[in-house]
């Protein structure tokens, strides 16, 4: 096997370190640096998901499948990725209701709940689109297979 996830960790690890440092550097006034102690925290929680990620086989999380209660309700069919592409649409959908999401700055973008919906319709587009394209590897030639549906995912979570 080879290592190629050695220069991908190197530069992710030089960049959250630079970042650290930065916000280190801009915390020098604060009595208690909160932001440097919130930005570390994240980045060990965020290290062990990744570290929990990359330990799962991909056929692990592409083949996770539904309770067997709610496959028998019509869900039979339904992915992993496709089930993250879905939430992630609904959330971006949920913020543009008044009352469910807060005006900052002029821009509805966050919810009440917190977060960014956006973060996670990134990465649930990546990951749905990886699975598209690897389930349909041999009709990606035909334009409807190759070039509209990956278009159309694209579109429903840009717009």
């Amino acid at each position: 096997m080879k290592k190629t996830w050695i220069p991908l960790a190197v530069c992710v690890g030089l960049l959250s370190l630079l970042g650290t440092l930065v916000l280190d550097s801009t915390a020098v006034a604060q009595t208690v640096p909160r932001r440097l102690n919130s930005h570390v925290g994240w980045l060990a929680i965020s290290l062990a998901f990744a570290v929990a990620l990359a330990l799962t086989p991909y056929s692990a999380l592409v083949e996770w499948r539904l309770p067997e209660r709610l496959r028998r309700r019509g869900f039979a069919r339904l992915r992993l990725p496709s089930l993250l592409l879905g939430v992630a649409v609904l959330q971006l959908v949920l913020v543009l209701i008044p009352g469910l999401s807060e005006v900052r700055n002029g821009a509805r973008r966050w919810p009440i709940w917190g977060g960014q919906p956006s973060e996670l319709a990134k990465l649930a587009l990546i990951f749905a689109l990886a699975d598209y394209l690897a389930r349909n590897q041999t009709r990606l030639a035909d334009r409807h297979y190759g070039f509209v549906r990956p278009a159309a995912m694209v579109g429903v979570v840009r717009a």
